[in-house]
């Protein structure tokens, strides 16, 4: 598509285009909009009217897009939030916390301390501390401070609960968080 395609669009088909634009955008606490597909509205909306949530979605539907997008909301919104980013793999980890450092960073963002080391000292008061763990990582921090108060725990690929060990592990730190808190 040209580039301004929606103003040549013909009038019925403006005013379509306009209707479809509000009802996937999410307002932000800065009072931005954020584009949106259905998906990712749906996802925002359920996250928004329940304690929690479970999501399958096919790869490139925007799962990682708005999730990352809802913890900096969250960290808007709570200053000293305490979230934990569980993915399956140390590889991930490296993912996941160069996609929020970038975010964070373009957002000017500076309350924020995202760390993947799971060690007590790693948390710092007065600011939103995101952690990006593995299952494993989670629990040495969890047998260090047994009574860590999260705000947000996000597991992503939680179906790894079926792998023997680590699932076991996994189950295991969901549990424990869900439980302190």
């Amino acid at each position: 598509l040209q580039q301004d395609f929606q103003k040549r669009l013909p009038g019925p088909a403006r005013i379509e285009w306009t209707r479809r634009l509000l009802d996937n955008s999410i307002e932000m606490s800065n009072n931005s909009f954020l584009s949106v597909n259905r998906f990712q509205k749906r996802f925002w909306s359920m996250l928004s009217a329940h304690d929690w949530i479970s999501v399958s979605a096919p790869t490139s539907s925007g799962k990682s897009f708005i999730m990352t997008r809802w913890i900096r909301e969250l960290v808007h919104r709570r200053p000293s939030a305490t979230i934990v980013y569980l993915v399956p793999t140390r590889a991930l980890i490296s993912e996941v916390e160069r996609n929020l450092t970038e975010l964070f960073s373009s957002d000017g963002l500076v309350n924020a301390k995202i760390s993947t080391i799971p060690l007590a000292r790693s948390l710092s008061a007065g600011v939103a501390n995101i952690l990006v763990f593995t299952q494993e990582r989670l629990h040495l921090l969890l047998t260090a401070i047994p009574g860590l108060g999260v705000d947000a725990l996000i597991v992503d690929e939680a179906h790894k609960v079926g792998d023997r060990q680590r699932g076991v592990l996994l189950q295991s730190v969901v549990e424990r968080v869900a439980q302190s808190n």
